[in-house]
């Protein structure tokens, strides 16, 4: 355990997340650094998620019910407003930490990096039993990461821990990107501080019929929207044109079977 207490603050939406939230939570639980709030913002849930959560006497969590069904974009917005300590994690409710230093291995990191304002890891992609499907290691460097980042996403965005304090310069998430929230605030926050990687495998993001990116936009709509933010964010990142030009072939040109065949076979750089 550090010297410096370094705290952290976790938000987890959930709605009708009963499947998978109980390894979720326990994969925070087990942290090596025990100096967190686990903010869980149960989203007018109509399954066992809410027994699930109470079940849990740790003083860590920090509980909320919505007295109905909102957006993913509004709770988040809601406790990144109650956050209180210096870094910030997101957390889905189907998603794990699988390292137990996950934590302090990137508070670590802001720590002794004080020019750095976000840092994330390296990743893996699970299914729905847990069994693993491939490997993300992304690039490292603040510069080379952000001569990618439009052309390829470079994290999964839940391994990202940031500092509470470029709330206050970037503001909070934004509604009109719903399903693309996340992406929006990380090119923001990337526009105005350093970033880095961590090549260990640190987090798992789990793949299935489910997932919150899957339902209530189609993959064109996804797409256009990503659009909208590379031209409104491009110019302040390293070969932003070309980057687009890429991504435009990439996602409308080339056929989804050759796309898919190429990122399986992915398991390094991205």
């Amino acid at each position: 355990m550090k010297n410096k207490k370094t705290l952290v603050s976790i938000i987890l939406p959930t709605y009708n997340g009963e499947k998978y939230i109980k390894e979720t939570i326990d994969s925070v639980l087990q942290q090596t650094l025990g100096d967190f709030e686990l903010i869980i913002i149960n989203d007018h849930s109509s399954d066992n998620s809410e027994k699930i959560i109470l079940g849990y006497k740790d003083k860590r969590i920090v509980y909320l019910r919505n007295e109905k069904n909102l957006n993913i974009v509004w709770s988040r917005n809601k406790w990144l407003r109650a956050a209180k300590w210096d870094y910030i994690c997101f957390l889905d409710q189907d998603d794990i930490f699988i390292r137990k230093d996950k934590l302090e291995i990137q508070s670590n990191f802001l720590d002794k990096n004080k020019k750095y304002g976000m840092i994330w890891s390296s990743s893996i992609l699970i299914d729905e039993k847990g069994n693993k499907i491939w490997e993300i290691t992304a690039r490292t460097t603040d510069y080379d990461l952000k001569k990618h980042l439009i052309m390829s996403n470079q994290f999964t965005c839940w391994t990202v821990m940031f500092r509470r304090s470029l709330i206050e310069k970037i503001g909070y998430l934004d509604k009109t990107y719903n399903k693309s929230d996340d992406y929006q605030y990380r090119l923001k926050i990337g526009k105005i501080t350093k970033i880095e990687n961590i090549k260990e495998y640190l987090f798992a993001y789990r793949i299935h019929t489910n997932n919150t990116t899957s339902k209530g936009l189609n993959k064109y709509k996804m797409i256009w929207m990503w659009f909208i933010l590379w031209v409104k964010y491009g110019r302040y990142y390293p070969n932003y044109l070309k980057q687009i030009l890429f991504r435009f072939f990439w996602d409308f040109i080339i056929p989804n079977w050759i796309v898919q065949k190429i990122i399986k076979s992915f398991k390094h750089n991205i």
